[in-house]
Order: C-alpha cells, then sequence, then structure tokens
C-alpha cells in the first residue's frame, strides 16, 4: 500500500517579541509573534518558550503556533533544543529548537510530525529559519 508523501515546507520568520522576561529564578520567558514565509505563501507565528537560567540547559519548555491564510493553525510543543549567547553581544541568543507537531484546526486537526527552528533572539527582535513536516 502507497503512503502520500509528507508534506515539508522551508520557513523564514522575522518576529516581534512581545514579552521578554527574565524571572526570578533567572530563566528567561519570551513570546514572539510575526511573519514566517514558506516561498508561497505567508503564515502568522506565534513561539513561546522558556529555557533555564544555567547556558548549557536544554530548552524544553514551549509552544508554536502557524496561522494559514485562510485561518488553519497548526499546534506544536517545543521538545528540546539549546540556547548560546553571542560573546559580542549579551543581548543576542541564538536558538535551536525541535518541536512535535500536535494538531490543529481545519485540515491540521488530526495532523502529527515534527518542526524544527533556528533563530537569533534579542529583547525586541527575533529571525530565522525552520523546517516543518506534516504528517497525518
Amino acid at each position: 500500500m502507497a503512503t502520500a508523501a509528507s508534506p515539508t515546507f522551508e520557513l523564514t520568520f522575522e518576529a516581534d517579541v512581545v514579552e521578554y522576561q527574565r524571572l526570578l529564578n533567572g530563566s528567561l520567558y519570551a513570546v514572539l509573534e510575526g511573519m514566517a514565509e514558506t516561498g508561497d505563501a505567508v503564515w502568522a507565528l506565534s513561539l513561546s518558550l522558556t529555557r533555564a537560567r544555567e547556558l548549557d540547559a536544554p530548552v524544553e519548555e514551549g509552544e508554536l503556533v502557524l496561522l494559514l491564510p485562510g485561518g488553519d493553525e497548526a499546534y506544536a510543543t517545543v521538545t528540546g533544543g539549546t540556547a548560546d549567547e553571542d560573546p559580542d553581544d549579551p543581548e543576542m541568543l541564538t536558538f535551536a529548537v525541535r518541536c512535535s507537531v500536535v494538531g490543529g484546526t481545519g485540515r491540521f486537526e488530526a495532523a502529527g510530525g515534527t518542526c524544527t527552528l533556528e533563530f537569533s533572539l534579542t529583547p525586541r527582535h527575533a529571525t530565522g529559519k525552520g523546517v516543518l513536516t506534516l504528517q497525518g
């Protein structure tokens, strides 16, 4: 039995950092909102994540929402990742994050899959790229 190919989307994105907090325990909480381009469409992107105080600690918490033209949404949870400081700019962090697609609305209601994101983050702005692979 043949199976359909899993659609894969390469994303580039820019986002405003709408929330950036250094919490009392030293961890960082950030919320990004912006636009992701796939080459033939522009999607709205919202990403929240938490990084523990220790720089070498993995990124383990976060949520990603992609809103497609037409209103369908894909939801993903952060399953891991890293964050590195820029030695030349103490406000700049570089993230590599893995996500698991956990459904959505419309055509993504039963979707699964993966997403990887690599991006630079300051307290005000983020830019990056990623790959989203959907199944189901």
